[in-house]
Formats: structure tokens, sequence, C-alpha cells
């Protein structure tokens, strides 16, 4: 009897070896996985992007007339903050963050409804010639207010309070701006304070989402264009402009104002994002240039992948060329990015119908 249980103590030994060693590995690569994740904490990192809202500023006593300020320069922050480290920060789009506008809700609820760990709100008080803003920065998920600041300055000098809200916000939650993307928005913007407010106002019709609106921000996008020549951000939003119209108007003459105004924003400030999206848009819908369209898409992306509009339309691209992963990948990121908005809803839902 003892020669044959000989091989099974043996093999019994052997099995308890080969567990004490898996179980060794896995103890190690836990604390391997453990200190790693400590580091990260640590040097401000994480796994995932950063997910961040800024939710609409409150006007504090001043006239109704001074409401595309307000919502013009939340939005304004929105972009200057989705142009930050890329590959360690998600914005999610305005769209989504105005429903707050007016609401009871929590910071946590509104967190989590939005898929953002980061707030940001504030108010901002107009007083003659200047603006008056304060910001704070706001855990969701802990309801902990991490930053507080006020800033004070002429109307003249909103393109640069901008920057350094994004600047102040983006060392809090310990994310890089890039020195060229703090230098470009500096350059991006119009030294005439008349015209940065007409581009406000543009913006702010731009939301409203209706084909009066549209032509009511094309005005203000071609008197701030001709107030400054050289603005290209107003010549991306005269381009957004027609494109908004192609479907209320002939798309014909529409996209091809789009599609000029959009070459001439690339051609004054080829770091864009807008305007790569929007002639993408153009050279998709009316010149059927799918690789074009493509190659603008890519590289408005690359400069703001915080942008869902982007992300959106070049889904549908891709869904157009039955390259059906890839059209549901980019949908499904622009829904994170703009979860409660009808017209990201309605465009993954139209993607998710055309893949079957």
């Amino acid at each position: 009897l003892a020669t044959e249980t000989a091989p099974s103590e043996t093999g019994g030994k052997r099995i308890f070896l080969a567990a004490f060693a898996s179980a060794v590995t896995l103890a190690i690569l836990g604390l391997i996985f453990v200190t790693f994740r400590s580091v990260q904490r640590n040097l401000g990192l994480s796994a995932a992007p950063v997910r961040l809202a800024v939710l609409p500023f409150h006007r504090l006593s001043n006239p109704a007339s001074t409401g595309y300020l307000v919502d013009g320069l939340s939005e304004e922050l929105t972009t200057t903050l989705g142009q930050m480290d890329t590959d360690q920060v998600r914005v999610v789009a305005s769209g989504s963050s105005n429903l707050y506008r007016e609401t009871n809700k929590s910071t946590a609820q509104i967190s989590r409804e939005l898929g953002a760990r980061y707030l940001v709100d504030g108010t901002i008080q107009v007083l003659n010639d200047e603006v008056e803003f304060t910001v704070h920065l706001i855990d969701g998920q802990h309801q902990e207010m991490l930053w507080s600041g006020k800033f004070t300055r002429p109307l003249s000098q909103l393109p640069e309070v901008r920057t350094e809200m994004a600047d102040a916000i983006a060392k809090e939650i310990q994310i890089k701006i890039a020195p060229d993307t703090k230098e470009h928005a500096y350059l991006a913007e119009t030294s005439d304070p008349q015209a940065h407010q007409a581009f406000l106002h543009g913006r702010y019709e731009l939301e409203q989402q209706n084909a009066a609106a549209s032509r009511r921000a094309l005005e203000q996008f071609t008197n701030a264009a001709s107030l400054d020549p050289r603005y290209a951000r107003a010549y991306a939003g005269i381009a957004e402009s027609y494109i908004d119209l192609a479907t209320s108007t002939p798309p014909a003459p529409a996209y091809a104002y789009a599609k000029a105004a959009a070459l001439n924003a690339i051609r004054l400030d080829n770091r864009l994002s807008q305007a790569h999206r929007d002639l993408a848009k153009v050279l998709f819908c009316d010149d059927n240039d799918l690789r074009g369209a493509e190659q603008e898409y890519r590289r408005a992306l690359q400069l703001n992948p915080s942008d869902a509009k982007t992300h959106h339309w070049y889904a549908r691209l891709l869904m157009a060329e039955r390259r059906t992963d890839e059209a549901l990948r980019e949908a499904s990121t622009g829904l994170a990015l703009d979860p409660l908005s009808l017209g990201s809803n309605s465009n993954y839902a139209f993607i998710l119908i055309q893949a079957g």
C-alpha cells in the first residue's frame, strides 16, 4: 500500500506548491497594483481621464440684456478646459450642463447624472465697464468645496480672465495645461472687446438651437468679423451658423458659405478645432469627400477631444462607410460627453438603429 500512495502524496505536494506559488504571485501583483494606484494618486494621475462639468453661471443684479455674456463665458470656459491635457481630462458639453441653470439638486446628484466628478459654478456681476466673477470648484462625489476664486476685470480683458480661471482649476485637480495651449488661448482671441462681445452674443444665440436664433447668431458673428477681420473664431461661428441654417434653407448655398468661412478661419488659425469640425461637416454632407472629411474630424478631435458634437458628426461619417464598431464607439463617446441633451441622445439612437 505504501508504494501505491507515494505518487498520490507527491502529486498533492506539487498541487500545494503550485497553489502556494500562484497565491504568492497574485499577492505580488496585487501589491504592485496597489502601489501603482497610490503613485497615481500622489502624482495626480488617473487610469481614466478626469471628468469635469461647467455649470451655468448665475447673474447677480444684472439686466437681462447681459444674459448672453454670462452664458457665453460659461461656454468659453468649457471649451478652454476641454483643450487642457487631452489624456487626463474630459469636459461635459454645455448642452447637458445648461440643463442645471435653475435646479435644487444636490452637487452629488448633478455629479452622478452628468458622470462628472468635478463641478465648476459661479456668479457674474457686470458693474459699468467691469465684470466681477466668483468661481467655485466642487468635488461633486464628496460634496466638498476644493477652491474658490474671485476675479474683477474690465470687459476688455474677458479672454484673459477665462484662461486664468482654467489655469487655476487645472492646478487644483492636478491637470497640466500645455504651454502652447495657453499661448494659443491668448493668440486665438481678439483685442477688440466689442468684437469679443459680439462673438459671445453669437454663441449664446446658437445655443438656442432654432432657425431664427441661428440667423441672429450669424449677424453677431459677421459683426465680430467686420470689427476684427483677423478674428478666426468669428469665422468659425459664421460657418457653424450656416451649417445650422442648411436644415431650414436651401442647403447648397448655405454649405458653400459655411465652407468659405471655415477655410478662412483655418487660414487664420489652424489650431481652431471648431473650424476643422465645420469644414469636415461640409466636406461630408455637400462635397461627398469622405476622406477629406475624416481627416478634418480627426484633426478637430486631436485639438479638442471633449467636443461632443465632433464625435457625433464623425460617427455619422463612419456609419456611412459601414465602419459600425468605430461609429458606435464615437457615438458612445459623444453621448458620454453630452449625456442629457436631446441632440446627443437622438444621434446615438440613430447610430444604434443604423447598426441594426
